[in-house]
């Protein structure tokens, strides 16, 4: 069974591929080529792609891959511009799953113990919450313009509370 191509369907004019499967790697990974007589390009290839879905060569350059995969630099962009990348990041997230799930239930634990940071985290994270800022010049308005408009957004969060009891020193 043939799974998902890393090459984005097979279509890289940079590396001569037009829908000519040679072969699937061990991983999974559908190997495309024009040029058949190039397994160890696949090969390299296919290393290439497994390594940036598990990350094991992210904390390195271009050129430094490069050695890596006895290629040139140029060779690592090509690979890079042509790659699947929503079935990399989708297979990378498999594999740190369980990690992730982890993390999520620890910084859930800081947060009910009262850690506001970890709060925040967590409710940016499952709630998709982003804080507003917003920059206002309050010199030119008088104090008792400040004091309505108060007042008056004091008003507008009850009625979006249901009506709620005001609660001292909150305004």
């Amino acid at each position: 069974m043939l799974l998902n191509c890393a090459w984005g369907g097979g279509d890289c004019p940079e590396l001569g591929l037009n829908k000519s499967i040679v072969g699937v790697d061990k991983w999974g990974i559908v190997l495309y080529s024009s040029r058949m007589e190039d397994p160890i390009g696949n090969l390299r290839r296919s290393g290439y792609i497994q390594s940036m879905i598990t990350g094991d060569l992210d904390d390195k350059t271009q050129d430094e891959i490069a050695v890596i995969f006895g290629v040139t630099p140029q060779t690592i962009y090509t690979w890079k511009k042509c790659a699947d990348w929503p079935m990399i990041k989708a297979e990378r997230r498999k594999l740190y799953a369980h990690q992730i799930l982890k993390i999520d239930s620890a910084m859930l634990r800081a947060a009910e113990k009262g850690d506001t940071a970890a709060a925040k985290i967590m409710y940016e994270r499952f709630d998709g919450w982003v804080p507003t800022t917003a920059i206002k010049n309050i010199e030119e308005k008088s104090d008792e313009a400040l004091i309505q408009r108060a007042a008056e957004i004091k008003l507008q969060l009850l009625a979006n509370a249901g009506d709620g009891p005001d609660i001292g020193g909150a305004g």
